[in-house]
């Protein structure tokens, strides 16, 4: 094989690494996991409705994962902040994401008494979720909640930022990402 050759060969060889070394780094996601720098564990429960929504649904969204119930005293005086946040940032422009919400997980056990709280605390937003199955939720247990009100926010690719912030704390990073 004459040097040009190899040369030819040597640069096509080069050029299909970097292609599927490329490819490779596009399909790598974070991994998994329950804290900040991880990919949130997905969430599959249903809805008032009866009808199963997915947190990854939400993605190209920054997205509040609020844990409470309506048997929580604390969740429930917690939720005008929480009411408060969606109506600030609900319509908010951002940087890199389509909006923001909140994906409710409801760790009660009455569909009635759930029902009920949602719309005395007017929880506007149309994600709210829950097994009924209290401190036995899928979801509480993979996210190692042990205790109520809790949260985790996430940003539009589904990484976790932060995790138990408070409203004051969440209200900061989304006016830092706000265009």
């Amino acid at each position: 094989m004459n040097e040009m050759k190899k040369l030819k060969l040597f640069i096509i060889s080069i050029f299909v690494f970097n292609v599927l070394s490329f490819i490779n780094a596009q399909n790598n996601e974070s991994p998994v996991g329950i804290n900040p720098g991880y990919k949130a564990l997905d969430i599959a429960l249903p809805n008032v409705k009866d009808s199963i929504v997915k947190l990854s649904d939400l993605k190209g969204y920054y997205v509040l994962i609020d844990f409470w119930a309506s048997w929580c005293g604390p969740c429930r005086m917690k939720n005008p902040k929480i009411v408060e946040l969606y109506n600030t940032f609900k319509n908010a422009k951002f940087k890199d994401a389509k909006g923001f919400t909140i994906y409710s997980v409801s760790l009660d056990y009455s569909k009635e008494a759930w029902k009920k709280a949602i719309m005395v605390d007017n929880l506007k937003w149309p994600y709210h979720v829950s097994d009924l199955k209290g401190w036995n939720s899928s979801a509480a247990i993979n996210y190692q909640i042990n205790s109520i009100p809790n949260n985790l926010l996430i940003d539009p690719n589904g990484i976790i930022i932060g995790r138990s912030l408070t409203e004051t704390q969440i209200e900061r990073i989304l006016n830092s990402k706000k265009q």
